[in-house]
């Protein structure tokens, strides 16, 4: 959609072409729950006003992650936390910290020919995981921008500290079940996100123009991807754990 964004003629500090300027418009436009709709308007908007004034969009409307904030709060959806939505992330984060962690403890006990251990830190870090991390999210009202994703690095990080913590065991399961069972819950925690991706597609207003296709390698990597790096990174940290 960006066929009527006119570049700058030069690249340089704080200068972005129009394709990566519009890339991160829509990047913090997704991260702030805009709908596809509410996207392609607004993208819709910048192309007529640039191709009217000659302008490239960096020159018109400044930096893309600051002109989106300023579109997401009138095109975005508002969000109420309710207990029900706050339920329902700490059900993500529980079966995503549940995912990462058994994963973990099927890759360990495949490596060393032996039973997957689910330890007593395993379970408090999903608890610990499930409550403070909606928490923060809904608290700091930093939605898309990078303090949130810091911020909700510090209780992950403190949730993932807490197994080898506290050892005690709680429960043996076979290795191979753990570890594929582990990332079929990573995955099933990371769906509504990846789905929403793939189904609330940016709609250009404009006739003639339609819907932007969601591309095969896009698909394969919101399906497959976050298990996948799971895999991959339990994988990492049992070759690491074994030397």
């Amino acid at each position: 959609m960006n066929g009527g964004l006119p570049s700058p003629d030069r690249e340089g500090p704080g200068i972005v072409t129009a394709a990566e300027w519009q890339h991160r418009f829509i990047g913090e436009l997704r991260m702030r729950d805009v709908p596809g709709v509410g996207i392609g308007d607004a993208i819709a908007e910048v192309e007529a006003h640039c191709a009217d004034a000659g302008q490239s969009p960096q020159e018109a409307f400044g930096d893309p992650i600051e002109y989106a904030t300023r579109v997401a709060q009138t095109r975005g959806v508002p969000k109420r936390q309710t207990p029900v939505k706050v339920l329902r992330v700490s059900a993500r984060v529980a079966l995503m910290l549940a995912g990462i962690l058994t994963t973990l403890a099927g890759a360990d006990g495949v490596a060393h020919h032996r039973d997957a251990v689910v330890t007593a830190g395993s379970l408090l870090a999903v608890a610990l995981g499930a409550i403070a991390i909606p928490v923060v999210v809904a608290n700091l009202r930093l939605r898309g921008s990078w303090k949130t994703g810091m911020a909700m690095m510090v209780p992950a990080l403190a949730a993932m500290m807490l197994p080898p913590l506290w050892k005690a065991d709680v429960a043996h399961l076979p290795a191979g079940w753990a570890l594929g069972c582990g990332l079929a819950v990573t995955a099933a925690s990371y769906w509504p996100t990846g789905r929403s991706r793939l189904v609330d597609r940016i709609v250009d207003p404009r006739p003639g123009h339609e819907p932007s296709p969601v591309s095969p390698r896009a698909t394969i990597l919101l399906i497959a991807g976050v298990p996948l790096g799971v895999f991959l990174a339990s994988v990492a940290a049992v070759l690491l754990l074994a030397r």
